[in-house]
């Protein structure tokens, strides 16, 4: 599993599987990112409105790995959102199954992040 900064703080790539061997650091990369502030941003300025994970590489995730992404959702500050976008369609699958699909600040785009 890699994760790796894309663009300016806010938008990362996951390539690989998300698993119980790496749930947790996936978790705790993903926080880390959300308290970024923006490029350019002067110290008083809140961290990033927005999360987005380009999953359009990721190969596998396993209920621990679901469990993370729904936890940094669940704890993104009030004005910001965890977007997934290019997430597998088996995934998405899953998380409307098991009801993650629709938690407030939890976004699944379909489009792909090199596509905008």
């Amino acid at each position: 599993m890699v994760v790796t900064r894309t663009h300016s703080p806010g938008v990362l790539s996951i390539e690989g599987a998300i698993d119980y061997q790496n749930a947790e650091a996936v978790a705790m990369a993903l926080a880390t990112e959300l308290e970024t502030r923006p490029a350019g941003e002067s110290l008083g300025s809140g961290p990033i409105a927005h999360l987005r994970l380009d999953l359009s590489r990721l190969e596998f995730v396993d209920p621990s790995g679901i469990r993370a992404l729904v936890k940094v959702a669940e704890r993104t500050g009030e004005r910001q959102r965890l977007v997934l976008q290019g997430l597998p369609a088996s995934v998405r699958r899953v998380m409307t199954v098991v009801g993650r699909a629709d938690l407030p600040r939890l976004v699944i785009d379909d489009r792909r992040i090199d596509s905008e």
